[in-house]
C-alpha cells in the first residue's frame, strides 16, 4: 500500500543578546554628528517629531549613508514611512551592506526595495553583484501598497548566512517573522544608507527613525529546536536554530520519546546542514497519537548545551484514496437568491472511511477545468468545503475549508463533477441535474445534498435532493436529509437498447463494478447471439455496451440474461429472479401505433404535467423517433423531440414528464422505470392539444377541454384525464374521464382506472351497453354508463336522451351529432343542469337518422346505483 505522511511543525523564536554598534533616533535634532551621516545632506532635515525627513526642492534621487562595517552576524533595525502609495518612480532603497558609498554605482552588497508598478507593492530583498541585482525574497503582496507605506523592520543575519526578515506594517513593535533565506555571497560590508527616488510631488514625503545596527550575538545561548518533521511511522527530523555539535547530537541517549517509544536507534547529522538531525526509532509511532520528545545535552559548536527541551509531534498515517473513499456530498451551483449561505458556489466532500488522505496532487474536475488540490489533510470521517481561494473566509465559521485556485463556475442546470487521486484514478463522479431538487428550490439558494451516505452506487434523484436546512444547506456538517442505511440492494437492469444490429446498450439503475461489468460471461442472449466485448461507460458507470459477433434481426424479440456474478459498485450481486430483459430492433412508428392514454395538464401547485402513451401495436418501437407537441388554431406546433433512446413494447405504458421525481412523489407508481424525463410543450389548464408526431406524420392527437373532467369534482388540479377505450377515437370527448379518486386521481405507468375494453355486441343492435348498472362516484368502478356503438358507415346522425322511470327528460347527451363508425357514448349520471341524478331506473332513448333519410330508434334500460 502506498502511504504518505503528514508533517507537524513547531516554531520557536530565537533568543539573542544584542550589543549596539550604530544607533540614531534623531532625538538630538541632528543627523550631522553623533553619529554623522554623509551624502546629500542638504536634501534632509530632522523634523519636529525628531524624525529624519526628505526635504528636497526638485524631483530626482538622493542618498544618505554612514560608515558601518559589518561582519557576517548582524541585526539591522529601522522605521520608515512613505506618505504616499509607492511606485517605480517614487521608490525607496535601504542598503544594509555595501562595499561602495555611492549606491547608484557598481557595488557588492544587499538592499531592501519598496516601490513598483501597480498596487501589489511588497518588501523586496535583493543581492547586488556589481550591476546585477538578484531578488532573494519578496514579502506579502500589497502590504506596502496603500495610501501610505509604513513599516518597522528587523533583519537578522547569523553566522551561517541565514537571514530572517521581521516586519510590523503598522510601524509598531509587534514584529512578525515574514520570511527567511540563506545567502552568503557577500560576507562583509562598509556602508549602510538610504536611497530615495521621487517626483516633484513627493519631495518631502519620506520619513525615517530608530536606526540600529548591532552584532547579532556573542554565542552564550544553547541551541533551540525550530522545527520537527515526521517522515513516517518511525523516523523524524529535528531542525535547530544553529549548527550543532556532531558528537553530542549523534548520542541517541540525548533523545527520549514517551508512549513506550524510548530512545532512537540512530541519530544522524545531515551532511549538508549541521542544524538538522534525523532520528530513527525501532518502535513505531501510533497513528493519530500525540507524542512528547525530550532533548537534553545537545550542544552547539560553541559548547552551549541544551539542559532540557520538549517537543510535541504526531504521526498520522496517510493512504491513497480509492473509488468512493471520498464522495461529493453537497453542491451549491446557484447561490442566488441566498437563503442564508454565503453567495458563492461550493461543493462539499466527505471522507467516508477510517483512513486519512493527503490531497496534494489530487484533482477536482468539471466539464471545462482540471484544478489541483493543495496539500491538505482530509482525515477519517471529515467533511470539507471546496471553494475558490478568495472565498475561504466566507466559510471559515462552518468548518474545514479547502480553497482551490480558480474554482470553476458551476452550471446551474447541471454538469459532470469529478474527484481523482494523484494517480488520476476516479474517486467519485456526480453528473448533477437541477431536476433533482424536485421542488421550487431549483430557483437558487438551496444546495443539493446526497441522501444515502453509504450507498454510492445510487444515481440521480434516487440519491440526491434539496437541502431541508433553514440556511439552505449544510456545508462541512452532516446533511439535513442524510440516511445511513448500507447498500444491500441488488442492481436492476432497466433498459436494453440496440444501437445497431450488432451492439446493445444495457442501462442499469445504479453504478456497477467495472471488472464484473466488463466480463462477457455475465451476459447471454437467446437465439444463438454471441457477445464479443462488454464495456462500462463513464461517468455514471451504469451503462454497458455489448458488442455482438452475431447480427440482430428486425421483428425478433431477444431475451438478455444477466448472471448473479455481475455486481454493483459495492459488490451486491444480480438477482436470479429478475435477471432477464427483452430487446429488439425497433420498427417504424405508424399512425395509431402509439396512443395518448392519460394527460395531466392541470397539476397541483408546483407540480409537473405528464403525458402517458401506450403501445397499441404488436411492434417494438423506439421512442427516440417520436416528437411530442401541442396545437394552436388547429396547427401542430412547439414540437419537442424525445431525446432518450428507449424501446416501448406492445401493451406497455410510458410516462413523459419534465420532472419524474415530482410525479413519483404525488402518485402511486407501478412501474418505476417507465418514465422518460423530457421537455414538454406548454399545456394550458383550460384548453389545449397533445400531439404525437413521428417521421413528420401525426401519430395521435387529443384536443382536450377542462370540462372533460367529471363535473362534480370540486378541484380538478392534480387530476388526470384518462382514456376509456383503446379502440374508440382519441379525439372523442366520451372516450375520456377523470381518473378515479380511489387511485389518487392518476395512474401513471399502468392501466387507467377508467379503462373499459370493447364489449362484443351479443345481438344485432347498433347500440349496446357495457354494463346496465353504474355508480358515478368517481371511485374507478363503473363510474359512467358506457354505450357502445358500431355502424356500417360513418355518416349517421344521432340524438341520445335520458329519461327517468316516470318519462321525464333528464339529460340530452347528443343532439343531431354525427357519429363515427365505431365508438362510445358516456353518461356520468348528471342532469342537464349538471346536478346529480337520483338513484333509480333510467331509459336511454337513441334516435338514429340514416343516410337515406329514414329514422330508427333503440331503447336501453340502465340502473343508476349507489349512494350518489
Amino acid at each position: 500500500m502506498f502511504r504518505q505522511f503528514s508533517i507537524l511543525f513547531i516554531f520557536l523564536f530565537l533568543s539573542i543578546t544584542t550589543f549596539a554598534q550604530f544607533q540614531d533616533d534623531f532625538s538630538d535634532g541632528d543627523f550631522i554628528q553623533n553619529p554623522q551621516w554623509f551624502g546629500d545632506t542638504a536634501n534632509f532635515i530632522v523634523n519636529s517629531n525628531n524624525q529624519l525627513q526628505l526635504n528636497a526642492t526638485v524631483a530626482g534621487a538622493t542618498q544618505l549613508y554612514v560608515e558601518a562595517p559589518t561582519a557576517d552576524s548582524t541585526v539591522w533595525e529601522f522605521y520608515f514611512k512613505m506618505d504616499f502609495s509607492p511606485s517605480s518612480g517614487n521608490q525607496l532603497k535601504i542598503y544594509l551592506v555595501s562595499d561602495n558609498l555611492d549606491f547608484s554605482s557598481n557595488l557588492n552588497g544587499y538592499f531592501l526595495q519598496i516601490g513598483e508598478s501597480g498596487t501589489n507593492d511588497a518588501l523586496e530583498f535583493y543581492r547586488q553583484d556589481g550591476n546585477l541585482k538578484t531578488l532573494l525574497f519578496r514579502g506579502t503582496d500589497a502590504a506596502l501598497g496603500g495610501d501610505s507605506a509604513i513599516a518597522n523592520i528587523r533583519i537578522i543575519r547569523d553566522n551561517n548566512d541565514y537571514w530572517s526578515i521581521l516586519t510590523d506594517y503598522s510601524g509598531g513593535n509587534n514584529l512578525i517573522l515574514e520570511g527567511s533565506i540563506t545567502d552568503g555571497t557577500h560576507q562583509f560590508g562598509q556602508f549602510f544608507g538610504i536611497h530615495c527616488q521621487y517626483t516633484s510631488t513627493r519631495i518631502d514625503k519620506f520619513f525615517f527613525d530608530d536606526f540600529s545596527i548591532s552584532p547579532l550575538y556573542f554565542d552564550t545561548e544553547a541551541p533551540e529546536l525550530s522545527n520537527i518533521i515526521v517522515h513516517n511511522s518511525n523516523e523524524l527530523s529535528l531542525i535547530f536554530n544553529e549548527n550543532i555539535d556532531i558528537i553530542t547530537a549523534s548520542d541517541i541517549t540525548n533523545y527520549t520519546a514517551n508512549n513506550g517509544i524510548g530512545n532512537p536507534d540512530q541519530a544522524i547529522i545531515d551532511a549538508n546542514d549541521n542544524r538538522k538531525v534525523r532520528l530513527i526509532f525501532n518502535t513505531n509511532f501510533q497513528n493519530g497519537i500525540t507524542n512528547e520528545l525530550k532533548i537534553e545535552n545537545v550542544e552547539d559548536e560553541s559548547g552551549n548545551a541544551i539542559n532540557l527541551e520538549t517537543a510535541i509531534f504526531e504521526y498520522i498515517e496517510v493512504e491513497t484514496a480509492t473509488i468512493y473513499d471520498i464522495i461529493i456530498n453537497e453542491i451549491l451551483a446557484d447561490p442566488l437568491p441566498s437563503i442564508g449561505l454565503p453567495i458563492v458556489e461550493f461543493i462539499e466532500i466527505y471522507n467516508r472511511t477510517n483512513k486519512n488522505f493527503s490531497l496534494g496532487n489530487y484533482t477536482f474536475l468539471d466539464n471545462r477545468d482540471t484544478i489541483l488540490f493543495p496539500n491538505e489533510l482530509l482525515q477519517a470521517g471529515e467533511y470539507a468545503i471546496l471553494c475558490d481561494l478568495d472565498n475561504i473566509d466566507l466559510f471559515s465559521n462552518f468548518g474545514k475549508v479547502i480553497g482551490l485556485e480558480n474554482f470553476p463556475s458551476l452550471t446551474n442546470g447541471g454538469e459532470l463533477l469529478q474527484i481523482r487521486n494523484e494517480n488520476n484514478e476516479l474517486i467519485d463522479a456526480v453528473e448533477y441535474n437541477d431536476n433533482w431538487y424536485g421542488t421550487d428550490k431549483d430557483n437558487g439558494g438551496w444546495t443539493l445534498e446526497r441522501v444515502f451516505m453509504n450507498q454510492p452506487c445510487l444515481l440521480g434523484s434516487e440519491n440526491w435532493a434539496a437541502s431541508e436546512n433553514l440556511l439552505g444547506g449544510t456545508p462541512a456538517t452532516e446533511n439535513s436529509i442524510v440516511q445511513f442505511e448500507n447498500d444491500e440492494n441488488e442492481p436492476v437492469l432497466v433498459e436494453a437498447f440496440p444501437d445497431s444490429i450488432n451492439r446493445i446498450q444495457l442501462v442499469f439503475n445504479e453504478q456497477l463494478d467495472k471488472n464484473t461489468a466488463e466480463n462477457i460471461t455475465n451476459y447471454s442472449i437467446n437465439n444463438n447471439v454471441n457477445i464479443a466485448t462488454a464495456s462500462l461507460e463513464f461517468p455514471n458507470n451504469n451503462t454497458v455496451l455489448l458488442e455482438l459477433s452475431t447480427d440482430l434481426v428486425e421483428s425478433t424479440i431477444y431475451t438478455i440474461t444477466i448472471q448473479n456474478t455481475l455486481n454493483d459498485c459495492v459488490g451486491n450481486g444480480f438477482s436470479l429472479t429478475e435477471n432477464e430483459i427483452q430487446t429488439a430492433i425497433p420498427s417504424e412508428i405508424l399512425p395509431n401505433d402509439l396512443l395518448i392514454n392519460e394527460v395531466l395538464f392541470n397539476p397541483q401547485t408546483g407540480g409537473s404535467d405528464f403525458v402517458e402513451i401506450y403501445n397499441h401495436s404488436d411492434k417494438v418501437l423506439n421512442l427516440n423517433d417520436l416528437n411530442i407537441g401541442s396545437a394552436n388554431d388547429g396547427l401542430v406546433d412547439d414540437l419537442e423531440p424525445i431525446e432518450v433512446k428507449r424501446l416501448i413494447f406492445p401493451s406497455e405504458y410510458i410516462v413523459l414528464t419534465e420532472n419524474e421525481l415530482d410525479v413519483k412523489s404525488r402518485y402511486e407508481i407501478e412501474n418505476l422505470n417507465n418514465f422518460i424525463e423530457t421537455n414538454l410543450p406548454s399545456y394550458p389548464d383550460d384548453v389545449g392539444a397533445v400531439v404525437l408526431v413521428a417521421n413528420g406524420e401525426v401519430i395521435d392527437r387529443f384536443d382536450y377541454f377542462a370540462d372533460f373532467h367529471f363535473d362534480l369534482i370540486d378541484d380538478v388540479n392534480g387530476v388526470s384525464l384518462e382514456r376509456i377505450n383503446f379502440d374508440a377515437p382519441t379525439n372523442d370527448k366520451n372516450n375520456w374521464n377523470s381518473a378515479a379518486s380511489t387511485v389518487g386521481y392518476a395512474t401513471p405507468t399502468y392501466e387507467n382506472s377508467q379503462f373499459r375494453s370493447q364489449i362484443e355486441n351479443s345481438n344485432s343492435d347498433k347500440f349496446w351497453l357495457e354494463k346496465t348498472t353504474f355508480s358515478p362516484n368517481n371511485d374507478g368502478f363503473e363510474d359512467a354508463l358506457i354505450i357502445n356503438y358500431e355502424l356500417e358507415t360513418g355518416d349517421y346522425v344521432a340524438t341520445v336522451q335520458v329519461f327517468d322511470s316516470e318519462g321525464r327528460l333528464i339529460n340530452k347527451l347528443f343532439t343531431n351529432q354525427l357519429l363515427a363508425t365505431k365508438g362510445i357514448i358516456k353518461w356520468e349520471g348528471l342532469t342537464n343542469e349538471n346536478s346529480k341524478a337520483r338513484i333509480g331506473i333510467y331509459l336511454i332513448h337513441i334516435q338514429l337518422f340514416k343516410p337515406d333519410g329514414s329514422v330508427s330508434e333503440e331503447r336501453k334500460t340502465c340502473v343508476l346505483a349507489g349512494d350518489f
